[in-house]
Order: structure tokens, then sequence, then C-alpha cells
């Protein structure tokens, strides 16, 4: 018989899911709902719909959920290969092996890919106005590598040696991942898994070879997640090590400093584990008092080295996109008053025209920076909510449907492959060229990677909503059972980033998603480990009592 909190679980995951899988394919066909409540016809054929697929996905959980209830110990095959490659060196033969399946990627495509955000970085190191939009940190490493270059003559040698770094020192990451594999005693299975997905899946060559600053922050969110999993592991142990203790906040500074969204990963981690390790609450608390600190003096520093603050509007766009999706729906309902209280804000006039609901800068980029108007903003934001709850609720589903339902246009699913030729400081600054000995093959390499993802199930692994949905199902393991559940915090990195992730500016962008595609493989890892663990448990009292 089926406990109550499997089935309660299996079906609200089950739930969800469907509910997610009916609003993307409405969204991402119309823009809108009407494919769903349209008429009494599409309701009754959406509701048929959403019916088969809840039944469908709630027996495939509970057989999941079962066998996995059912774990047996089982002897890991000592094929020569698993054994040269993961015991004997467990982090140089991953390294490597990464290392070289990403090097073509990193030579036809020498000396590395421009991106947008990377030339308005090195715009502020090469003129000294630095503002703390993208990460001054990020700024500051980016624009000394390329210095070096320029000094020499040749900008495009700083960021082939810069690149070419980074290549080596996240290939070294994504390494001790199996490291800690190693250590763990997890299968094979789940290594040979990860160590494919690392080499093969191109996002990650792609991503090693682009000047963007987003590949500061994934390796080194990868490293909290498997500190995170020792801290809970490990308690007793981890917690009363203060290198160990120490190494964690100095990756939790670290996380902040190469992108915002750090800050809210630790806090939400710390505030989490505060809660519910009560054994080493103290400590857990005080990891998030330092942090809250940190960030507060980190901020008051910059501003004194006249380092400008980035903008709130980061942090707006979702409600910055339902007042443009109001505007353009409701335009002729709004007052003179509330007009002008808009405008204040945001460019009034334009917003409605420049509306786009997968991406909120047209929207958020007119922001201007009037902070004080903001409490009236919210005052016209809430009477309009109240007047046209749908429009909103439509707005946010239009933006954010790409993170938990299929998505037919996904942006740079596979990485960067062009240089940003279009925009100005690139024609007059930053005019980086791919070289041209390695054109032909760069063609071949694309067409290879179009046909390869136009196959409908490799173009699942191009989804965010995937790596999304295997996150939540094993967290719904772990909550459902048990003598499991007592794990759930270590997905605390994965609720906070995903929530970031809903409330960014563009819908289902991979690059937001980075964090998250490169650790489900570790927390396959880590329920493996735990599996495994308590069975070891299981078998040692029996051995005690003489069953």
């Amino acid at each position: 018989m089926k406990r109550s909190s499997q089935v309660l679980i299996t079906a609200l995951i089950s739930i969800l899911f469907s509910a997610c899988i009916l609003i993307g394919q409405s969204y991402d066909s119309m823009g809108n709902w009407e494919l769903i409540l349209g008429s009494s016809r599409r309701v009754v054929i959406s509701g048929i719909k959403f019916g088969g697929m809840a039944f469908i996905a709630f027996g495939a959980l509970n057989f999941l959920y079962g066998r996995l209830e059912k774990y047996k110990l089982r002897e890991k095959t000592d094929y020569k290969i698993n054994e040269i490659i993961f015991e004997h060196h467990p982090v140089f033969c991953p390294w490597i092996i990464i290392a070289i399946a990403w090097l073509p990627n990193y030579i036809i495509y020498f000396p590395g890919c421009m991106t947008a955000d990377a030339m308005k970085q090195l715009e502020q190191f090469l003129t000294g106005q630095f503002t703390n939009h993208h990460p001054i940190f990020t700024t500051l490493i980016e624009g000394f590598f390329v210095s070096i270059g320029r000094k020499a003559g040749n900008m495009e040698l700083g960021i082939a040696l810069y690149l070419g770094i980074m290549l080596m020192a996240i290939s070294l990451i994504f390494a001790q991942g199996f490291h800690w594999m190693y250590k763990h005693n997890v299968s094979y299975k789940i290594r040979w898994i990860g160590l494919t997905f690392f080499c093969i899946f191109p996002i990650w060559s792609a991503y090693a070879r682009t000047l963007v600053k987003d590949i500061l922050y994934y390796p080194v969110f990868y490293i909290f997640v498997l500190m995170i999993f020792d801290a809970v592991i490990e308690e007793d142990i981890f917690f009363r090590d203060k290198r160990k203790a120490a190494k964690l906040l100095l990756v939790s500074i670290i996380l902040c400093l190469m992108r915002h969204n750090g800050i809210y990963v630790t806090l939400g981690t710390f505030l989490g584990m505060t809660v519910f390790c009560k054994k080493y609450r103290r400590q857990c608390f005080m990891f998030f008092v330092i942090m809250f600190l940190f960030w507060k003096c980190y901020g008051s520093v910059i501003s004194i080295c006249g380092v400008e603050p980035g903008g709130k509007q980061e942090m707006l766009s979702i409600p910055f996109q339902q007042t443009a999706r109001y505007l353009k729906y409701h335009g002729k309902e709004v007052t003179q008053e509330e007009q002008q209280v808009i405008n204040n804000v945001l460019d009034y006039r334009n917003i409605a025209k420049n509306y786009n609901p997968n991406l909120s800068d047209p929207v958020k980029d007119t922001y201007k920076k009037k902070d004080k108007y903001l409490s009236d903003y919210f005052k016209v934001w809430w009477k309009q909510l109240k007047k046209h709850p749908g429009t909103y609720i439509q707005a946010t589903l239009n933006g954010t449907y790409g993170y938990y339902s299929y998505k037919e246009e996904v942006k740079n699913p596979y990485g960067y492959y062009k240089q940003p030729v279009c925009f100005i400081p690139y024609q007059k600054k930053y005019s980086i060229r791919f070289n041209d000995s390695f054109r032909k093959q760069r063609v071949i390499f694309e067409k290879v990677l179009h046909k390869t993802f136009n196959i409908k199930i490799l173009r699942i692994l191009l989804q965010p909503a995937f790596y999304n949905w295997i996150y939540i199902v094993l967290l719904g393991f772990f909550v459902q059972s048990r003598r499991m559940r007592k794990y759930w915090i270590v997905f605390i990195p994965f609720i906070v980033s995903f929530l970031l992730c809903i409330a960014s500016p563009v819908n289902g962008d991979t690059r937001y998603m980075l964090p998250l595609s490169c650790t489900w493989i570790l927390y396959l890892a880590f329920i493996s480990n735990r599996l495994e663990e308590e069975q070891l448990e299981i078998v040692k009292r029996k051995e005690k009592i003489g069953v």
C-alpha cells in the first residue's frame, strides 16, 4: 500500500507538470492562453489532455519512486577503463578528457567569441567609468586580460589567452565533481553520463571560448553545490573543521562577486540550513549573517571607489512587463494621473509599442533610475492589477514558460557561434574575427549541430525546462521519502536559482540556466550515494541484531 505522502507528492508533481505543459503549448503557439480557455471546445480538449498527461505522469513517477525506495546494493563493474579514469586518477583523467573534447571548438573559433555584455564591460575598463550593472569583479578580470593583448599590440591575443585559461579552469572544476563521486562511491553509470554530457554537449565547449561574464559564475556555483553536499552529509565533520567552513565561506563570497544572483543563492541556502540543520543551526546562521554583512559592506566600498551601482530595473522585469502588457491591451483605460506616475519611472509612450513578451529589455531599459517614484508606481500597479488580473497573469506566464515547459525557439540553445557584428562598439573597437583558416570547419560543425539537434528527442537537451523538471522530480523523491527527507535542503540552491530564472529578463534563456544545467548530474550522484548509504545502514543494523 502506498504511503499518503508519496501519493500526495506524486499527484502534485503530475498535476503541476501537466498544467505547465499545456500553458507552454498555448503561449508558444499563440502568445496567450486562448488555446486552453479560448472557447468551451478548447476547454474540454485541454481538460482531456490535462487528465491524460497527469495520469501518465502519475504512473511514471509512482514507478520511479517505487524503484528508488526498493534500491538494493549492487556490485560495481570492475572494467579496467573505469578504474583508470575514475579510480586511479579521478581528477586528472576527467579533466584532460573534457579539456581535449573542448579543444576543437576553441581552435576553429579562435581567438574566441565576443558578446554585447562583454563589450560594455571592456568599455568600462578602458574608460575607467565603472558601473556595477555587470559585476565589477568580472569586468576587472576580463579587462585585465584584454589589456595584456592591447599592450602587446594585439587585443585578440589577450582574449585568446583569457579564454584558454578559462577552458582549462572550467574543465578542471567540472572534474572535481568526479572526484566527489569517487570519494562517495557513486555508480560508474552516473559518472559516464556526466563525463559524456560535459564532453559532447556543445554548450560547454562553446561557452568556454566565449567572452561573457557567466563563465566565471557557473563553475563557482558547481563548487558551491559540492560543498553544500558535504556540509549536509558530513555535518559533524564539516562544521567542526574550521578549514572546510572557511572554504565554504570563501566560495560563497566569490559566488557573489561573480554574479549578483550569488547573494540570493547563498543567503537562501544558509537561511534554509539555519532552519533545518538543527544540530548546527548557530554556525549556519553565522554564515548567513556574515554573507549579509559582506554584501552590505561590499556595496558601500565600491560606491566609495566611484563605481556606479546597478539599477533596480534588474529586479523588476516581472512588474514592468505586466505594466507594458496592460498598456498594450487596456491603454484607453489609463487615466492621465496614472500616465504621469508610470512616465516618472518608465517611458510611457514607448513601452506598450516596444513590449516583447519574451524579453523585458525593451521595457526595463527605459527605467529612468528615479527610485523615489517607485512607491507611487506600485500603487498604480496594484490598482491596475485589481482591474485586469488576467493581463498580469498572462504577462508573467508569457515571459516565463520557457523555464517549465517546451519552447520552440530557445535563445542561443548551444552557445554563441557568431560575432555581434551589428553592435557599433564591435565595429569600431572590438572587431574580433574568427581565424579564416577554419571557415569550412566552422560551417561543417554548425551544420552538424543543427542536424543533430533537429532530432526531436535530442532537442529536449536544449530545453531549460528539461533540467528543471529533473530537479523537481528528484526533490519530490526526497520530500516523499521518510528516510531521505532530511536531505531535501541540498536543493535550496536549485530552488533559488530557478526563481531567479523566472524573474530574469529573458524567457527560457540557456545562459541563465548554466548553473543548473551543469549541476543536475551532481544531484543524480547525490541521490545515488544517499540510497547506497541508507542501504548499508540497513544491512549493518540487521547484522547487529543477527538477522
